[in-house]
């Protein structure tokens, strides 16, 4: 197993691997007060990966903005279904 903790990996081999496996930058989504998921950057949007068992329906799917995926998850977590969740206006 390869683990960063281990003694007998050099400091090179540490920074390799992380050179070329860069963290994803990945965002908290919460509904009113309950953690529901994240969000996971990707180069083409984002994708959601689901923690409650509410909103397990959305788990994979990619957004291009991450409004779109708040605005998704939120209305199926709220309303236990997807559908015509409105879009909030400027």
């Amino acid at each position: 197993m390869l683990s960063f903790g281990n003694p007998e990996l050099s400091l090179r081999t540490r920074i390799v691997f992380r050179k070329n496996y860069p963290m994803l930058q990945s965002h908290v989504i919460d509904i009113d007060g309950a953690f529901v998921g994240a969000a996971v950057r990707l180069d083409i949007g984002y994708r959601f990966v689901a923690t409650d068992l509410r909103v397990e329906e959305l788990d994979g799917f990619v957004s291009p903005t991450l409004d779109d995926v708040k605005r998704l998850v939120g209305g199926l977590f709220k309303h236990g279904r997807l559908g015509t969740v409105p879009r909030p206006t400027n």
